[in-house]
């Protein structure tokens, strides 16, 4: 496992650029993980776009056990 460098606080709401951090992925991928048809990334942005895009701290912990599965299980087990 890659050790984080720059370490990200714990907060309610994290920027794009923190979720790359967070998840060790390239800020490019989390756009694409947003696009998603099927569970995609919950980034949120203000009506007007103004001041960006943010993930919600929950949010991002529902995604993740959603998306990923545990380690050994087969995508097709319960649990």
């Amino acid at each position: 496992m890659r050790l984080v460098h720059e370490p990200v606080l714990p907060q309610d709401v994290y920027s794009p650029n923190e979720v790359a951090k967070l998840l060790s992925i390239s800020k490019k991928r989390v756009y694409p993980y947003a696009s998603r048809k099927d569970n995609p990334l919950p980034l949120r942005r203000w009506p007007n776009g103004a001041r960006g895009s943010f993930v919600l701290r929950d949010e991002l912990i529902d995604w993740l056990r959603d998306f990923t599965q545990l380690y050994g299980r087969s995508p097709d087990e319960d649990g």
